[in-house]
């Protein structure tokens, strides 16, 4: 629109001058010729300027809420009197750092019990082995009165034919050799139950030891850690009270750097944005940077950048006679090393596109 204007400022300026030399010719006439060397006046100066083109960022006005980047509620592991408290309200936690002690009493009787469990199973996996070995050396000494049983028989079978042994004599030495094979067979039987005896004894040590374990992972449960770094709420437990496995919100731990900024945006805008991208209006964005405005009006240093955009539309059934909401949620990741940004704070939003 810079062009019409300048156009019509000088045709202006044209008339001005055609109108001012008739004038001064009707006076030179009316005059009786008055100077005809009258210098003309200088030409009027237009001053143009180039059109040039620029991106300009569309920027959208919207309210969002401050929400953790993580957020875990701390409930114990196992019931208990709470001992002691080990961290300060409100103050940074690292993962893993204790923040309770639940009483030890009931937990450290349970352990004694099952290591002295397991130092028995261990004395009868001993036992079951020195009698294996038992067993393997009746086994050697049967065998070895099998083979001397084996080699008299032997002899006399070579005496048999002649007048040098009695037929009762025979008789013995073979009921020897069946009553050794018998006695060797009973010894081999006695190491296969030693043996199965050393297997039992050391499942069951097994058993004795997994029951340690167990009971000694209880035992490091009395004391509570932190599940995540982050800032601690207000305890919600005081020392004395009971502590139930699994139900006991004690205290929640929030990681607030980098933080998020949840926001909601029309599904109509949305949707007018979207066809306005579609229909070359407005250039696609490589990237949604967000600034923060806070309460006070002052303008949060960090800028944000867009990590998540629901696919669905916040909308309750109007038939429920509930509110229809027709928006959709943005979530934008924001540096907070200072931890200025506070949880449920709402500041007001300027989405940059």
């Amino acid at each position: 629109m810079r062009y019409p204007v300048l156009f019509m400022v000088s045709l202006a300026s044209c008339s001005l001058l055609i109108g001012c030399n008739k004038s001064d010719t009707a006076a030179q006439q009316q005059s009786g010729g008055g100077a005809g060397a009258q210098a003309q006046m200088p030409p009027t100066i237009v001053n143009v300027q180039p059109v040039t083109f620029q991106t300009i960022p569309l920027t959208k006005e919207l309210s969002g809420k401050v929400v953790a980047y993580q957020q875990a509620t701390v409930t114990p592991q196992v019931s208990g009197i709470i001992d002691r408290q080990l961290f300060r309200e409100g103050t940074f936690v690292k993962q893993n750092q204790p923040l309770y002690q639940i009483n030890t009493d009931s937990y450290t009787s349970v352990l004694a019990g099952s290591r002295a469990s397991l130092d028995q199973s261990l004395a009868s996996v001993n036992t079951a082995k020195a009698n294996y070995n038992n067993a393997l050396a009746v086994l050697e000494t049967r065998q070895a009165e099998l083979a001397l049983a084996q080699t008299n028989l032997n002899r006399l079978k070579q005496l048999r034919g002649t007048e040098a042994i009695s037929s009762q004599e025979y008789d013995q030495g073979a009921t020897a050799v069946r009553t050794a094979q018998a006695a060797v067979k009973n010894a081999q039987a006695q190491v296969g139950v030693a043996q199965a005896n050393i297997d039992a004894a050391q499942a069951a040590a097994r058993g004795a030891q997994q029951s340690v374990n167990s009971n000694q992972l209880t035992m490091s449960r009395t004391v509570v850690k932190a599940p995540i770094s982050g800032i601690t709420s207000r305890s919600n437990v005081n020392v004395g009270a009971l502590a139930t496995a699994g139900s006991t919100q004690m205290v929640t731990v929030s990681q607030l750097n980098p933080i998020y900024v949840d926001i909601s945006q029309s599904a109509a805008e949305l949707l007018a944005l979207r066809q306005q991208f579609a229909a070359g209006k407005l250039s696609t964005p490589r990237t949604a940077q967000v600034q923060l405005k806070l309460a006070d009006g002052s303008t949060y240093p960090m800028v944000g950048q867009l990590r998540f955009e629901e696919a669905k539309v916040d909308i309750v059934n109007p038939k429920l006679n509930c509110t229809v909401f027709n928006t959709i949620m943005k979530r934008i990741e924001v540096i907070n090393r200072e931890f200025y940004l506070l949880l449920n704070h709402c500041p007001l939003m300027l989405h940059r596109i």
